[in-house]
């Protein structure tokens, strides 16, 4: 299926992209969610940002009911809304405002593509060395002081927060 215009766009977008919603309406924003997150996107791990309001001198721009429609039309094709949603959890959308900027942002996190031929050995590597894709039990037991150290030293996502909570918790209360 061939895409054009804001849907090429957003379909095209590789990391954190910000795309301007002012003057969209339902209908308009119904077809662009649908030709959007229907079907996976090329590029795994992406995050489309809408911007959808803002304060009083970008108000006028934005339907004031843009916030519903968008929350709508995302669930329509299958996505959730949670809070503490990131790149590495595809699928879902979160709602941000940014206080400093005085905009209101709805971040989306797309599903993407399979490898075309098939899986891909290298990227199979890669998820098998991640330690956020281990559980917390499992990595307490299995790292070295050392890599523990280098583990808790990354700076990271709120899913690195928690996983890092997880087993600081389950380290010092000795439950396996």
């Amino acid at each position: 299926m061939e895409f054009s215009g804001l849907a090429k766009e957003v379909r095209e977008c590789e990391g954190i992209e910000q795309f301007d919603l002012g003057g969209y309406n339902q209908a308009k924003l119904d077809k662009l969610i649908k030709d959007c997150f229907s079907t996976p996107i090329r590029n795994k791990g992406c995050c489309a940002t809408f911007c959808i309001g803002g304060g009083k001198a970008t108000r006028q721009k934005y339907d004031p009911m843009l916030q519903k429609y968008i929350t709508a039309s995302l669930i329509s094709v299958g996505y959730e809304e949670d809070r503490g949603a990131s790149k590495e959890t595809p699928g879902k959308f979160k709602h941000q405002h940014d206080t400093g900027k005085n905009l209101i942002f709805m971040h989306v996190f797309p599903h993407g593509e399979k490898d075309p031929g098939g899986s891909n050995d290298a990227d199979e590597e890669s998820e098998e060395e991640d330690p956020l894709a281990r559980d917390p039990d499992e990595l307490v037991q299995v790292l070295s002081l050392d890599d523990f150290k280098m583990f808790a030293a990354k700076k990271g996502t709120r899913a690195h927060y928690s996983y890092m909570s997880n087993m600081l918790t389950t380290y010092a209360c000795g439950c396996s």
